[in-house]
């Protein structure tokens, strides 16, 4: 089952439709009050983050899903012209090389950083500490993207900065983070990476676990 999709733009056209067609698909999947909010919580976390991207920003969102099993999406094309993509980087926080706060304003910042200069994804990342994952089959399966490359993935993440948290203090700082975020600590996985020419972000949730 999937949503209509909804044209979002970081001015905030859009997201009170994205939201209605939240809570309705909530009430198709079955979700009881505190799924339901959850699954809205989830939603304007990716809002938030669409809201921080600059430039003249829009994008798709919808949701699909079967039995309660549910993923977020949200979808843009990547940014070709070389000009506009400089003059973005030149005001963008990744143009400003300035860290970004939070789980979700890494999440942002990265995949800002996929549409508009996709050969600094891996300095960004590991910048950040976030590793990126080549693709092979079960990770195209996984993802639902279609490319031979790499993506980032929250539940990846989360391992591996649960197994060096306890003797590094940036990953135990960076645990900290996930633990007092919405996005962190409510899903299951978020991915991030391209699908041909559009760059999207996925949030998956299974409200059977």
């Amino acid at each position: 089952m999937e949503t209509n999709r909804i044209v979002i733009t970081n001015k905030g056209t859009g997201m009170e439709d994205a939201l209605n067609e939240v809570e309705s698909f909530a009430e198709k999947q079955d979700l009881d009050h505190k799924q339901t909010l959850r699954l809205r919580l989830l939603a304007e976390e990716m809002m938030g983050m669409v809201t921080g991207i600059v430039g003249d920003f829009k994008a798709l969102f919808w949701l699909e899903g079967e039995d309660r099993n549910i993923s977020l999406h949200i979808e843009a094309r990547t940014v070709v012209d070389m000009s506009v993509r400089d003059e973005l980087l030149s005001v963008s926080t990744t143009g400003k090389n300035i860290a970004a706060k939070g789980i979700t304003g890494k999440l942002r910042d990265l995949f800002e950083t996929y549409m508009l200069a996709y050969e600094e994804v891996d300095r960004y990342a590991v910048g950040n500490g976030m590793n990126l994952f080549p693709y092979d089959e079960f990770d195209m399966m996984h993802a639902g993207m279609d490319i031979s490359s790499h993506y980032w993935s929250l539940r990846q993440y989360k391992n591996d900065v649960g197994e060096r948290a306890p003797e590094d203090e940036s990953a135990a700082q960076a645990w900290d983070e996930l633990e007092k975020s919405i996005v962190g600590s409510l899903a299951d996985d978020v991915l991030v990476g391209i699908r041909s020419d559009n760059v999207e972000m996925i949030v998956r949730k299974d409200f059977n676990a």
